[in-house]
């Protein structure tokens, strides 16, 4: 093959072809012309502007995309929290025997309460009136299923001749021999939600007559009494008729400060429109009950003025000033007198937020003098929601009521002999 053949031309070109690009490889700059304008050669590693500017566009779609598709994912979430039907609350209603719905009036009219003269009251008393003797009523949770609870939905209530709730119909005079016990308190010792003979009284009393012979707790609770100065007066003017041996009184933590939920302090109710939000931030925090940590929302409780009758709470020195005089009522005539402190049933493992208040109680009995028994270890552990006698009522129910008996009648055995 010549020099001039075809062939050996096309092998000279592609050997200067492969020259060309080895030298374009290690010159960078090889083919940059001299105005500066980028050309087919340019610098090695820049990428051209238009497939930058074409990547970004996809970017910013993909975003919108994914930003859009979230939005009707939570609008989607939105309309089915807000499709989903929200229980109506377990509220208990009264009637009276004859099915119609109780109120005030209604009672005073039928004679099923009497009202408390005033100067049997303290000054800023809350009832002003109690149980007329004998009166009776349902008290009834309309669709809630709890085995304690009649076919009605309901628990009957009887008052006794003595014009309190108890499962006998005790005389004012005590028979010879016999040892009286009067409970003291509120909606809790009164047993609401609860059968008679499931509620802690009747417990307490079945287990002390197994070694203590005629022992008899009368349960004035919640009879013209929903606070301490009210449980003072009614022991003083009422209740000292039954001739007691013993006095228990009952504190529950409403009885102390102001709270915002009955038998417990919740958090504040989260206001946003969207339900949504509301149900993922009460999840956030721990649940419906639970309050936020880092506070000590005892002692903020004790220090907040409540919104009226400031003596009655613990801020106004209301509570103390009662368990003084029912201590000084019971010194005078050798009377054992006992407090036992029901916590609320709120957070019941280390969260329970109120243990400063039990903390206080603690000291001011132990500098009055004055023994105090405190049910916080004995439900310590316990599921709150499972010891309530509705899911928006948390007094006690029976299970809780078992739960607090024993430790109190074992506190009565050592106390109040």
């Amino acid at each position: 093959m010549t020099p001039e053949d075809p062939a050996h031309r096309r092998t000279d070109e592609a050997a200067c072809a492969e020259q060309l690009g080895a030298s374009r490889r290690a010159s960078p700059i090889a083919d940059q012309p001299a105005d500066g304008v980028a050309g087919p050669g340019a610098i090695r590693g820049e990428r051209p502007r238009r497939g930058s500017r074409s990547r970004a566009k996809q970017f910013l779609a993909r975003a919108a995309l994914s930003l859009i598709a979230a939005l009707l994912a939570l609008g989607a979430a939105e309309g089915v929290v807000r499709c989903i039907k929200v229980p109506e609350p377990y509220v208990a209603h009264l009637f009276h025997s004859d099915g119609s719905l109780i109120t005030r009036e209604s009672l005073l009219a039928s004679g099923g309460i009497q009202t408390i003269p005033a100067e049997q009251m303290p000054p800023e008393a809350g009832l002003g009136f109690t149980f007329a003797p004998h009166a009776g009523f349902l008290m009834k949770y309309p669709g809630l299923d709890r085995p304690w609870l009649d076919a009605r939905q309901g628990v009957e209530v009887a008052i006794n001749g003595a014009g309190v709730r108890d499962s006998a119909d005790l005389g004012f005079e005590k028979p010879a021999g016999q040892r009286r016990i009067v409970c003291l308190g509120d909606s809790v010792t009164f047993g609401w939600g609860v059968p008679i003979e499931m509620v802690w009284t009747e417990i307490v009393e079945a287990d002390l007559r197994r070694d203590m012979g005629d022992v008899r707790t009368i349960n004035c609770g919640f009879c013209g009494t929903t606070m301490l100065d009210e449980s003072y007066h009614g022991l003083k003017h009422r209740f000292c008729r039954f001739e007691p041996d013993v006095v228990v009184l009952t504190i529950c933590l409403n009885d102390l400060f102001e709270c915002n939920a009955g038998m417990l302090h919740t958090p504040p109710e989260h206001r946003s429109p969207s339900r949504l939000w509301n149900l993922l931030a009460t999840w956030w925090q721990g649940g419906p009950t639970a309050l936020p940590a880092g506070i000590d929302h005892g002692d903020a409780l004790l220090r907040a003025e409540p919104s009226a009758r400031r003596g009655r709470y613990w801020v106004g020195g209301g509570p103390q000033q009662a368990l003084r005089g029912i201590r000084d009522w019971c010194k005078e005539r050798n009377v054992a007198f006992v407090v036992v402190l029901w916590p609320f049933l709120q957070c019941l493992d280390d969260r329970y937020p109120f243990a400063t208040v039990h903390r206080r109680v603690a000291e001011l009995c132990a500098a009055e003098g004055i023994v105090m028994l405190d049910l916080l270890d004995a439900f310590r552990g316990q599921r709150d929601v499972d010891m309530w006698v509705a899911p928006n009522d948390a007094h006690g129910n029976p299970v809780a009521q078992r739960i607090a008996s024993p430790a109190i009648a074992r506190f009565l055995r050592t106390h109040a002999r």
